[in-house]
């Protein structure tokens, strides 16, 4: 059996709407975080059950991100793709990237079968370089890090997990599509103690788990699909967070490797409709 893993393209752009709608969604004014509370989870239809002090911390750990001027991050991630038979396969990979606002980035993202992509935004050109085919794009850069990501979302197609954690918008939308949100309780991910957030909207399900401390830093989410056949999830666990890195000089600069062909950058069609 061939097993169907072509969805990727589309769980991550799923991914990147329902997460940046969340923390969109608790964007507006809330009061300080108090005690941990095990909300009931029976939300009858049209009604809406906001905890606030769970919005609190979640627009905390947006604001860590949105407000960095530099960081670096590395995270582990998986998704389930269904199969014809309804069984669920999980593929992922690992994703790093160091950010400088308003536009210096540079990403790596490995898939679990070896396969890796690079991407550079140097604040004049956009590069996509990928090491297995030995080829490389070259276009001019849109404009700042969100630019460099909405172009390479819509027009060139490319999937990339995670980049809506770099938007300098992220959770400051008014936009609001809760149904539900509150706090579960603690939970040890990777050794540290973090909050555990449960939410809803009207097609997905969402646990976020956020570190206590001086600083709230997301741990882990994983996002249920309710309308997609099977339910497929998609994580992403954060293994790292560095709001005090130093890029190195070169961290921004891509020199194409010796003998690596040129391409042009085209939109990427995953086989779907």
């Amino acid at each position: 059996m061939l097993l169907q893993g072509n969805r990727s393209i589309r769980a991550s752009a799923l991914l990147l709407a329902c997460l940046l709608a969340l923390l969109a969604a608790c964007a507006t004014p809330t009061t300080e975080p108090g005690r941990k509370t095990l909300a009931d989870t029976d939300v009858a239809p049209g009604e809406v059950a906001i905890d606030e002090a769970a919005v609190a911390i979640l627009r905390s750990a947006a604001e860590q991100i949105r407000n960095a001027p530099v960081f670096a991050v590395a995270a582990e991630t998986g998704f389930d793709v269904v199969q014809s038979t309804g069984q669920k396969i999980e593929f992922g990979g690992r994703f790093v990237a160091t950010i400088q606002r308003p536009d210096r980035a540079r990403m790596t993202n490995q898939r679990r079968d070896g396969v890796r992509m690079e991407f550079v935004c140097d604040g004049n050109d956009m590069w996509m370089y990928s090491p297995d085919h030995d080829v490389y794009g070259r276009q001019p850069q849109p404009g700042d890090i969100d630019a460099c990501f909405n172009c390479l979302i819509d027009e060139l197609g490319v999937s990339t997990p995670l980049s809506t954690l770099f938007s300098s918008e992220f959770g400051a939308s008014l936009d609001d599509g809760l149904v539900s949100c509150y706090l579960v309780g603690e939970a040890l991910i990777d050794g540290r103690l973090c909050y555990h957030i449960a939410a809803r909207n009207d097609y997905a399900d969402y646990q976020v788990w956020v570190e206590k401390g001086d600083v709230p830093l997301l741990r882990r989410i994983v996002i249920s699909y309710r309308e997609e056949p099977g339910h497929p999830q998609y994580w992403a666990q954060f293994r790292e967070w560095d709001f005090a890195v130093k890029p190195a000089p070169g961290t921004f600069i891509f020199q194409p490797p010796a003998g690596a062909e040129r391409i042009r950058l085209a939109h990427v069609n995953d086989g779907e409709e």
